[in-house]
């Protein structure tokens, strides 16, 4: 028997339940068994018993035929004595009384909303014990080698903490201070631009990553501000397989969301991603840096923070009054080509502002972006690329 994360209990009426809470964990990392995979001939008790022994978690969805199912149950005890039991709660049904002491995620008549509060507690808490094993595959990261091994394209340094949050197909380096990214780093390559899927409805938190470390809806709900998305799904939506939905997904965390006035996220900001997917059809392979222009003078805007006995924080969150990009790529001689581009990001009252989607508009000379970014110090791979054509 294979080794995997997760075990699925559930009784046989929510087979199809089963197979969506499958999906929906393997897309964030880990490896789930269902009942389904007994081998014919397998003696079944044996089969499950070993199953549970290998699992690091064990998910249990309560109905009510889960409850007088005698299978779930012994599952569930079994998993309880283990200390490995995580309980969802699928219908409104009593949960026999000795798993009520764990704490059961209320997911009654939930249809996947991934930004549904019980469902990320699920997420941190299942990742707090169980770390997902195939983690590293579906997070592998921004490659700077994208355009070639002997064409690297380093990255950018910053003065100031940061981490790294490796998705697939980018990479954002997260500035805590601030709550927002200090630059977002991907690649790009439209000649393989597969299926995204649906879209989702809902932003949602990276459950393995500190809340601390990404702003959260109150930023944004009622602000005036859109949720501007740093790195573009388009963009993104590249690779074999499921590889397109699952990059497509991960651009929805919030991680990867800053505030930006509705005319730079419907209008200027989405031009130059859709010129950069242009470009990728042309030439191929891109690399894109992308962000906002972090400043001391920034506008504090809900700032306040709330912790344990009343404790608050202030001045947790300002908004970027400008964002910048960078793409990268090869011309046919392999020299390195680039434009940049600066963004102006006034308050959501600001009214008039020009709704073009003429990328010449926001351009700026590659190598003067390094005097608009002062905390953050550009390789000479970037500031000294030859200019790539608009048209």
């Amino acid at each position: 028997m294979d080794v995997f994360d997760v075990f699925i209990s559930y009784a046989r009426e929510s087979q199809a339940d089963a197979e969506q809470f499958r999906v929906l964990l393997e897309a964030e990392g880990w490896t789930v068994w269902l009942d389904e995979q007994i081998p014919v001939g397998a003696v079944w008790s044996s089969q499950l018993e070993k199953a549970l022994d290998i699992a690091k978690g064990v998910i249990v969805l309560w109905t009510e035929q889960a409850c007088e199912s005698q299978w779930v149950q012994k599952e569930a005890d079994y998993a309880l004595e283990q200390n490995k039991l995580f309980s969802i709660k699928r219908e409104d049904c009593s949960i026999p009384q000795r798993f009520k002491r764990i704490e059961a995620a209320i997911l009654v008549g939930w249809k996947g909303d991934m930004a549904h509060p019980e469902w990320s507690n699920l997420l941190r808490s299942l990742a707090e014990h169980v770390v997902p094993s195939r983690k590293d595959q579906l997070r592998p990261g921004f490659d700077s080698c994208f355009l070639g091994e002997d064409r690297r394209i380093p990255w950018p340094a910053v003065y100031g903490v940061a981490r790294q949050i490796h998705y697939l197909h980018f990479t954002v380096v997260a500035n805590p201070a601030r709550r927002l990214a200090w630059y977002v780093a991907y690649n790009v390559d439209m000649l393989q631009a597969g299926d995204l899927g649906d879209r989702p409805i809902w932003l949602t938190e990276d459950q393995f990553i500190a809340k601390e470390f990404q702003p959260s809806d109150r930023h944004f709900k009622g602000s005036g501000y859109d949720r501007g998305h740093l790195a573009c799904r388009r963009s993104l939506g590249w690779g074999e397989e499921r590889m397109p939905g699952i990059a497509g997904r991960q651009a929805f965390y919030l991680t990867n969301i800053a505030p930006q006035h509705p005319a730079v996220n419907r209008a200027s900001y989405l031009a130059v991603e859709e010129w950069e997917q242009q470009v990728s059809t042309t030439y191929g392979h891109l690399i894109v840096f992308c962000g906002p222009v972090l400043k001391e003078d920034d506008r504090i805007f809900r700032d306040q923070e709330i912790g344990d006995d009343e404790f608050i924080a202030y001045t947790t969150f300002r908004v970027p009054q400008a964002y910048w990009k960078v793409v990268l790529t090869l011309d046919a001689k392999r020299k390195i080509m680039g434009r940049a581009f600066v963004f102006a990001n006034p308050d959501p009252d600001t009214t008039g502002m020009a709704l073009s989607k003429d990328v010449a508009n926001y351009d700026i000379p590659i190598e003067e972006l390094q005097e608009y970014l002062p905390s953050i110090k550009f390789p000479t791979e970037i500031t000294s690329a030859e200019v790539l054509p608009l048209k």
